[in-house]
């Protein structure tokens, strides 16, 4: 008996540690149940169960929010009266191939709207589970999860309507877009521009900018380093040109070059068309002006010069007086000042031997009072007659102004062709210009007359002034916008 009492108090021990280790293990799944209840309510996004109907049997609080209507509520209803009537044949596809495939997972977006009718996108992702054994037949359930992605949607579809704004306008404008890897080949290079040179949207991708058009290369080198340029191109292909003005950046995140180009050539030819007329207009008023200086100078020579010839002849057969003598000192002094404005109204020698030895000749008639510093470079190569001419006026109007206004006691000269280029400046060590004159237009008709003809030549004119330390005029012409035979 005592034996069997022994038995009996052991068992007794044996069950009551397997009572207390069953309440620890049920203490750890109640544990474990409330922190899946509490992940399962506050998740940020919604669950939900539905049936082969499409019935709601089971939702998390999350899923309550985004449906816009309490759990209790929604218990029991079809999840397709909160999906807008335009996508509800997609919810029915999409539910009807998860039940289909039951254990693949697939998603969908869809246009939906709360219980107050505010709408929203969301995305369902879903799986079906099959639950039984060999003895019940499998018991099926839906779960999804349901999340509002109406921002992404809104800014996909903002994203889409500005890149079918872009392709609009590089289809439609006179625009074109390239994009450049880091090696410079096109990756993509399209747009209405492209058809000026006979090309098709990509045509070119895949090939080297530099080598199709080299022009382009020093930009793409500047871009790729990460600099911002605007800047204008003239592309030429297969005969073809075309005049583009460009705005480029480097994308780091996508490692391209991106360059928007606006087709300007019509607006350039216009210009031009426009500069050449005024070229013409030029050449047509500086040859009258040349004409009519000639038929003076010409007329000097012929009557006035012929008459002081004359008038020294009938001198020099008289007796020599003091009266004769000063008389004849007088008619030298008017035959020399003939001369010499016969010489400015035309200096023939520039037309035979070109402008260096003209401006020499300019410069040795200047009074010594002046000492003038010629230099002369690339002058060896001959300048469109056009341009020979104007040169050679406006060295002599800005001698002319020096020796009248400068109080200068040396200037220096420079005329230079270099680089299709013509340089021409003249530098005094006189007063300078007064300050309120000197940022402003020239000094003068003259100085005004230089500005204009260098402007419809196509250059610039700039003057330097340093008050009291003498004045500094600049010119740079373009040689070869009027080397053709109309612009002479």
């Amino acid at each position: 008996m005592q034996h069997l009492v022994q038995e009996l108090q052991a068992h007794q021990i044996e069950l009551e540690l397997q009572n207390e280790e069953l309440l620890l293990a049920q203490a750890e799944t109640e544990r474990i149940r409330l922190q899946y209840v509490n992940l399962y309510e506050s998740a940020p996004v919604g669950y939900c169960t539905l049936d082969a109907a499409g019935t709601l049997h089971q939702l998390n609080l999350r899923t309550s929010q985004l449906l816009g209507q309490a759990r209790a509520q929604l218990l029991g209803r079809r999840l397709a009266l909160f999906v807008t009537l335009a996508d509800r044949d997609q919810l029915s596809h999409f539910l009807a191939g998860l039940w289909a495939q039951p254990g693949q997972r697939q998603s969908c977006e869809l246009a939906m709207c709360r219980a107050d009718d505010t709408p929203f996108f969301g995305q369902l992702e879903g799986v079906v589970l099959l639950e039984g054994d060999a003895a019940h037949p499998p018991i099926g359930s839906c779960r999804l999860v349901l999340l509002d992605v109406t921002a992404r949607r809104l800014a996909q579809d903002e994203l889409k309507a500005k890149n079918a704004l872009l392709d609009t306008i590089v289809q439609q404008m006179p625009v074109a877009l390239a994009r450049l890897g880091p090696d410079g080949r096109y990756r993509e290079l399209a747009g209405q521009a492209l058809r000026r040179l006979g090309l098709a949207d990509n045509e070119l991708a895949g090939q080297l900018a530099a080598k199709l058009f080299p022009a382009t290369a020093p930009h793409f080198e500047r871009l790729l380093a990460g600099h911002r340029e605007i800047y204008t191109l003239h592309l030429t292909y297969q005969e073809r040109t075309v005049v583009l003005h460009c705005s480029g950046f480097f994308d780091a995140q996508r490692q391209e070059v991106v360059v928007f180009a606006l087709d300007i050539t019509d607006s350039e030819q216009l210009k031009e068309a426009a500069l050449r007329q005024q070229q013409e207009l030029l050449a047509a008023i500086l040859a009258t002006q040349e004409e009519e200086r000639r038929r003076i100078a010409e007329a000097l020579h012929n009557s006035v010069g012929q008459l002081l010839y004359g008038t020294r002849l009938h001198l020099d057969a008289l007796p020599p007086t003091e009266a004769v003598r000063a008389s004849q000192l007088i008619l030298n002094e008017a035959i020399v000042a003939t001369r010499s404005i016969s010489f400015e109204l035309t200096p023939t020698i520039l037309e035979d031997f070109g402008l260096a030895v003209a401006l020499q000749e300019l410069v040795s008639r200047i009074p010594t009072s002046l000492a003038v510093d010629l230099n002369l470079h690339g002058l060896d190569r001959p300048l469109p007659p056009l341009l020979a001419t104007a040169a050679y006026r406006i060295v002599q109007e800005l001698l002319n102004n020096v020796m009248k206004h400068a109080q200068a006691q040396e200037v220096f000269v420079q005329v230079s062709q270099e680089e299709g280029q013509l340089y021409l400046s003249v530098e005094d060590d006189g007063v300078g210009l007064p300050p309120e004159v000197a940022p402003g237009p020239p000094l003068g008709i003259g100085l005004a007359g230089i500005r204009t003809r260098a402007g419809l030549l196509g250059g610039t004119f700039t003057v330097q002034s340093r008050p009291g330390r003498g004045t500094g005029f600049f010119l740079q012409i373009p040689v070869e916008s009027l080397a053709s035979p109309g612009k002479s």
